[in-house]
């Protein structure tokens, strides 16, 4: 078994719905496990229905609108509040900042406390979106004492990721591990038992086909590599991070 923790198959701007449902199915008959990390809030439902008509995938409600009004991360959270009690909720998120490109950091570090405050009142892990600022988002994750976490896609120093794991948090290792060096020396470095895997497709195919979509079927390549760099078998490395996805989200698989 293996499980991709973050994907967007169920976003229609990358995939058609036939589309993500045949990558489903065939995740299924190759015992993959997904979960879809839903950021468009007033298609929570819709897409929730389609999740229920398969085992092996699961949600997490996000939001990433990074430079909106207060009144709009509300309207988010509402929509938050109406189905987090849905039984294939795992998670919340992805949430978090972005300073990539040059942006209202004021805003979105506004919008991330607001968010994090609505993560607070329930039992579940944030997935949290940091490129280019892992270390601010951490400081903000440890000031609001949040329990359990996953750095989705995490980029950052190995200083940062021995912090990460002292909290005892997450780490998500994406496809992109063939080809990031940085990504490998933390792997390299940190113990496999804080490892999770994803795919965050449509993005980061780990070929860097460019004409071609991410999937989960990828996934294989990611517990190739990482075998490689730590020495250890297809078959532990598949297992350790599956354990560490049930750990964290509680997916009982």
């Amino acid at each position: 078994m293996l499980i991709d923790t973050h994907s967007h198959l169920l976003s229609r701007a990358f995939f058609t719905l036939a589309q993500a449902e045949e990558i489903i199915k065939e995740s299924a008959r190759q015992n993959i496990i997904i979960v879809e990390s839903l950021l468009e809030p007033e298609r929570y439902e819709e897409n929730l229905k389609i999740i229920e008509k398969y085992n092996n995938v699961f949600a997490t409600l996000g939001f990433l609108e990074l430079e909106v009004s207060k009144e709009q991360v509300e309207k988010a959270i509402g929509f938050m509040k109406k189905y987090i009690n849905h039984p294939k909720v795992v998670g919340i998120g992805e949430i978090g900042m972005d300073f990539f490109r040059e942006t209202n950091r004021e805003n979105q570090e506004q919008n991330f406390r607001q968010l994090l405050d609505f993560a607070k009142t329930t039992d579940l892990p944030v997935i949290v979106h940091s490129r280019a600022v892992g270390k601010y988002c951490f400081n903000i994750l440890e000031e609001k004492q949040i329990k359990q976490v996953i750095f989705h896609c995490f980029e950052g120093s190995i200083k940062l990721t021995k912090r990460i794991v002292e909290k005892r948090w997450f780490i998500s290792i994406s496809t992109n591990v063939l080809y990031r060096e940085d990504v490998q020396k933390y792997v390299k470095k940190i113990p496999l038992e804080y490892f999770v895997l994803e795919t965050d497709s449509p993005f980061l195919h780990p070929l860097r086909k460019k004409e071609e979509k991410n999937t989960p079927l990828n996934l294989k390549f990611s517990v190739e590599k990482i075998s490689e760099i730590t020495s250890k078998s297809k078959d532990d490395v598949a297992k350790i991070t599956s354990q560490n996805a049930n750990k964290i989200l509680n997916l009982n698989v």
